[in-house]
């Protein structure tokens, strides 16, 4: 159920984009304690390393549905896991935002203190790019199989 301005289809999903979003947060809060204190790169490689075994749990889950809904639909790799044409826009600007965000900030935060533990930042975008294939394999809208 979705219509043109994707109000009604923003609902479906919606703790998977807070999620993502939440994800971003921590990380960016992290990664700037991490930067400016030395004694906070240790919580920053944690945080790290959680989003992104997180991220890997939440792509895998998300390759497991769309392997089973590819049965009766035609689904395809850009809706599939950057949302494109398979979700409302708004939910759409919504992830794909997360994830351009959360990009430019784990490189911002390596490049900031090269070769330290603020590398680990570069792995966390996996967890909006995973929520955002388990958003499309769960809600996304795609052709039916005929």
């Amino acid at each position: 159920m979705t219509d043109v301005d994707g109000v009604i289809g923003a609902e479906r999903g919606r703790r998977l984009v807070q999620a993502s979003w939440a994800g971003v947060v921590a990380h960016g809060v992290v990664a700037a304690g991490a930067v400016l204190t030395h004694g906070l790169r240790g919580p920053h490689t944690v945080v790290a390393l959680v989003l992104f075994a997180a991220g890997t749990v939440a792509m895998g889950a998300a390759i497991v549905k769309a392997a089973d809904r590819s049965r009766s639909a035609l689904l395809g790799i850009g809706g599939l896991f950057f949302v494109v044409g398979s979700a409302p826009r708004r939910t759409a600007w919504a992830l794909q935002i997360a994830l351009g965000a959360d990009v430019v900030l784990a490189f911002a935060a390596a490049v900031s203190r090269p070769l330290t533990s603020l590398a680990f930042s570069v792995l966390v975008p996996l967890w909006p790019l995973g929520l955002m294939g388990l958003w499309g394999a769960r809600h996304g809208t795609f052709p039916s199989r005929r």
